[in-house]
């Protein structure tokens, strides 16, 4: 009985426990759901609910070229806006931002820390002051794996169910942004054998992310430093924004 508990878990045959909620970190039906939410008390992985406002949401129609070029420009300011701030706290070892549109999945941004002790510092550090005029709420998650939350027909741009997909559609800066990112962190190094692993996560899916999205007429490709018009932004940290 015990292991056919263990193999049920968190799937659709388990009658009692949401399998969503164990995948995804959340689920549509929320406090309504008729099977249980098993919410961590302590874990990896961080979700700043809702954190994200996703400006193409308040744009009538297919936005223009240069439309899509501003989200993209505010879209990095704000990943490295949370990226550094987060990254004080401890090594950060994954980091997603949800493009989904749905209520229960818009503006979630997942971190994932090497250890839980520095999720449990960045949650208390982080949770409840306000970045730009909102709060900022976080709640520790059930998802560790993002590989099996993440929707594979998006990253193929396959997925027919669009922004209201029930599974996650990251959005993401460029690479070259997120590599300085991650390798300039003040705490990489900081975790032994464990940043030879993370390194090499990050390679495969570099590697993956250009398989999907590298274009050759990109102007950004050839850029020497990828970070140049966000360099002298000032991150206070301040206990009312960052």
């Amino acid at each position: 009985m015990a292991d056919r508990l263990a193999k049920v878990f968190g799937t659709e045959e388990d009658r009692v426990n949401c399998p969503f909620y164990a995948k995804i970190g959340t689920c549509r039906h929320g406090d309504r759901c008729s099977r249980l939410h098993n919410k961590p008390l302590f874990s990896q992985s961080i979700c700043f609910v809702h954190m994200y406002a996703n400006p193409i949401n308040s744009i009538p129609g297919a936005p223009t070229e240069e439309q899509e070029a501003a989200i993209g420009r505010e879209f990095e300011d704000f990943f490295i806006d949370v990226f550094e701030e987060a990254s004080k706290y401890g090594e950060i070892s994954e980091i997603y931002v949800c493009d989904n549109i749905s209520d229960h999945l818009i503006g979630n941004v997942y971190i994932k820390y090497w250890v839980e002790e520095e999720a449990q510092e960045a949650m208390t550090k982080m949770n409840g002051r306000l970045y730009h005029g909102k709060t900022v709420v976080g709640e520790f998650s059930p998802v560790t794996e993002f590989e099996q939350a993440r929707c594979r027909q998006y990253d193929e741009k396959k997925c027919t169910r669009g922004g209201h997909c029930n599974f996650l559609h990251f959005k993401e800066p460029r690479d070259d942004v997120f590599e300085d990112l991650m390798c300039n962190q003040p705490h990489a190094g900081l975790n032994g054998e464990k940043i030879e692993k993370g390194r090499k996560r990050r390679e495969k899916d570099r590697k993956a992310r250009a398989r999907r999205n590298m274009d050759p007429n990109d102007p950004h490709i050839n850029d020497d430093d990828p970070l140049k018009h966000l360099r002298g932004k000032v991150y206070e940290g301040v206990e009312d924004d960052f």
